[in-house]
């Protein structure tokens, strides 16, 4: 038997790191952390592994992957823009940490949850566009 190639491998990972077809797309985030945020708040989960917010008064752009509905985000980064409005700071700092406790997701039609590694709820959103 022969041994599998480097590219085959990397074939293989590329497919198996594909986010399902149902979370990629725009989501407006309604509520994270319980509290409702601002109509514009936006989540973008794109099919290359990638997500970006925005809405709020900084952008939060980095990767994300799912496997057997867990979701695992790594690489964040944020625009440190000054802001003056405290509710879209507020908003920065919720996107934030909805970011850094989300372990799984669920989906129910057009509606997404992320919750934390205890099941609580840390982040809705409804999907806008594929």
């Amino acid at each position: 038997m022969k041994a599998p190639t480097l590219l085959s491998v990397l074939l293989l990972a590329a497919c198996a790191a594909t986010p399902p077809e149902n979370l990629v797309g725009t989501w407006q985030v309604q509520e994270a952390d319980t509290a409702a945020l601002p109509p514009q708040v936006k989540l973008e989960l794109r099919a290359d592994g990638r997500f970006i917010t925005s809405g709020g008064c900084n952008n939060l752009v980095g990767q994300y992957r799912t496997s057997s509905g867990r979701l695992t985000f790594s690489d964040a980064a944020s625009t440190l823009m000054a802001c003056l409005d405290e509710q879209l700071t507020d908003t920065d700092a919720r996107l934030g940490a909805a970011v850094g406790q989300a372990r799984t997701y669920r989906i129910s039609g057009t509606q997404m949850e992320w919750l934390d590694g205890n099941g609580k709820t840390v982040l809705k959103a409804q999907k806008t566009a594929p």
